[in-house]
């Protein structure tokens, strides 16, 4: 309870001093990237907006042809569930202004996401999607009651913490980079909060904690170096993606893209060394328990001997989880310049950023192992020895009395 009652007051010192520093930024002249958002309109100014919406009847289902293809369609009924229009019933073409799978289907009871465009006769509504989050909602809940379950105390600070990350992301770091504030500076802000919230909340308040707090923050700062000059290097503007690419045609032409592409790179090498830096803290510390006889020398290198096996197998998950999360665009990249050597196709900005991503993460993952180690050596062999000392000066002075 103590642990959760001090991180959650962190995080409101945190949160105050950065709403501070949004009111500085808002008294001083906006930035161009404000100006232009001010000026974007609202989908209310437009009529549009977006709605639940319940399938009460398939009218029509079948196939288009379009461009010598067929392309499946179905007409719908369907009745609003939320927003100005509530209740009211529309009969929508699904499939008819865009392409559709039949895998994208609807069927009746299903609840979908509506969007409507224009007003009056031109008003037009479609569906943008299926609507998914109750379902995503019980699985959160089986993911939070599993976590409790297994973990009791420490489970549930590191949910806690987990939504803490989720509120500094959104109500300060993203908010922070759309005023046109520089992303490097944000993102190291919030990260070293996010750190000092997670991983106390989590672990508690100890000498364990303590000393993966410290090198976590070493680590994060020689990541950031290392993020800094590999982009600097392989010369990325950070418009790799087809999202930042989107976002530099759009209102927030004026982010410091690059910037982002660092920032975005730390926040992923912080996801993982929170795990490296408190395990091999909690080996080193359980070495010593096991055998109190074990000198610095000797507890950093057994320590180091399980950070080696942890590396191989994190490396590789790494790698890995960076893979599977750019498959299908890098599926798509690769049919699409299927006609070009594979060196062009490597050599393109998308693949290096994901590279470089990759690569830091995992040198930032290589470099927490031994900074742990050694911290936690120096720390737990040094405070046991000093204990020694004592011990052995206390039971000379009683045998000078005898």
């Amino acid at each position: 309870m103590k642990r959760i009652l001090i991180a959650c007051l962190f995080f409101v010192i945190f949160y105050l001093s950065s709403l501070s520093t949004s009111a500085q930024a808002q008294t001083s002249p906006a930035t161009e990237s404000a100006q232009i958002i001010s000026k974007v309109p609202s989908a209310q100014q437009n009529n549009d907006f977006y709605a639940r919406a319940k399938v009460i009847e398939i009218v029509q289902q079948g196939k288009k042809e379009l461009f010598g293809t067929e392309y499946p369609f179905q007409v719908i009924t369907l009745r609003i569930l939320s927003g100005p229009e509530e209740g009211k019933e529309v009969e929508v073409r699904h499939g008819d202004s865009y392409l559709l799978k039949e895998d994208q289907f609807v069927r009746a009871s299903d609840v979908v996401v509506l969007i409507k465009s224009g007003s009056g006769d031109k008003a037009l509504y479609n569906v943008a999607d299926k609507y998914r989050l109750p379902n995503v909602a019980y699985i959160a809940l089986f993911f939070l009651v599993l976590v409790i379950f297994f973990a009791r105390r420490k489970g549930l600070g590191a949910i806690i913490g987990l939504g803490i990350s989720f509120v500094i992301l959104m109500s300060y770091i993203v908010p922070r980079i759309v005023a046109g504030d520089n992303p490097l500076t944000v993102i190291l802000i919030g990260s070293i909060g996010i750190v000092t919230i997670t991983i106390f909340l989590a672990h508690g308040i100890t000498k364990r904690a303590g000393i993966a707090y410290i090198s976590t923050l070493i680590t994060l700062l020689l990541a950031g170096i290392f993020a800094y000059s590999f982009i600097l290097i392989t010369r990325l503007s950070g418009l790799g993606s087809e999202e930042a690419y989107t976002l530099q045609t759009g209102a927030f032409g004026n982010l410091n893209f690059q910037g982002l592409l660092l920032g975005s790179i730390i926040i992923g090498v912080l996801g993982i060394l929170d795990d490296i830096t408190t395990s091999q803290s909690a080996v080193v510390d359980e070495l010593k328990k096991a055998n109190p006889q074990l000198s610095i020398g000797a507890l950093y290198e057994k320590g180091l001997s399980v950070g080696q096996e942890h590396i191989a197998s994190l490396v590789n998950t790494l790698i890995l989880v960076y893979a599977g999360s750019a498959f299908p665009v890098l599926l798509a990249f690769t049919v699409i310049n299927q006609y070009q050597p594979l060196w062009v196709t490597l050599n393109s900005q998308f693949i290096v950023e994901e590279i470089v991503r990759s690569l830091v993460g995992s040198v930032a993952l290589i470099l927490a192992v031994p900074i742990t180690t050694l911290l936690a050596s120096w720390y737990f062999g040094k405070k046991n020895r000093e204990s020694e000392i004592t011990k052995k000066s206390k039971k000379k002075k009683r045998v000078t009395r005898q």
